[in-house]
């Protein structure tokens, strides 16, 4: 179907991207790199969703990983990685990432998580080995 052409798709262009465009002080360059890093990870962090909702939660948490090395205030991807390691039966580490998620955002931007974040630490807190509601994981 329509999603299966466009992970396609994306999986071939992010295998193109091989990290920040180089330039010096040069203003335009420094947009052009902003800009491809950004849809490099538009298209991992759609990437990770996809494999997530199709339960392939080994590829969700290496699309997601890697969403986090370009930019590791990015709640999204750490909402993935919280649910999969949920799905796969690892609440610690699930916690884990909320932990560092809220740290990150803390010393970064002097920010707390998302009510969405929050709601899914609480969830693997106080309901262990219960399913995830589809609601908990927006991304």
């Amino acid at each position: 179907g329509v999603h299966t052409v466009a992970c396609h798709s994306y999986r071939r262009a992010v295998a193109l991207y091989r990290g920040d465009l180089h330039s010096g002080a040069d203003e335009s360059a420094v947009l052009e790199r902003e800009r491809l890093r950004a849809a490099y990870l538009v298209m991992l962090g759609r990437l990770a969703d996809g494999a997530r909702r199709d339960g392939d939660y080994t590829s969700a948490i290496e699309y997601s990983s890697l969403v986090l090395t370009f930019d590791a205030g990015r709640e999204d991807a750490h909402r993935v990685l919280m649910a999969c390691y949920a799905q796969l039966g690892q609440r610690v580490q699930g916690m884990r990432q909320y932990q560092l998620c809220e740290r990150i955002l803390r010393d970064a931007f002097d920010a707390v998580p998302e009510p969405a974040t929050r709601a899914l630490y609480d969830h693997l807190w106080l309901h262990p080995g219960t399913a995830l509601a589809s609601e908990l994981v927006v991304v």
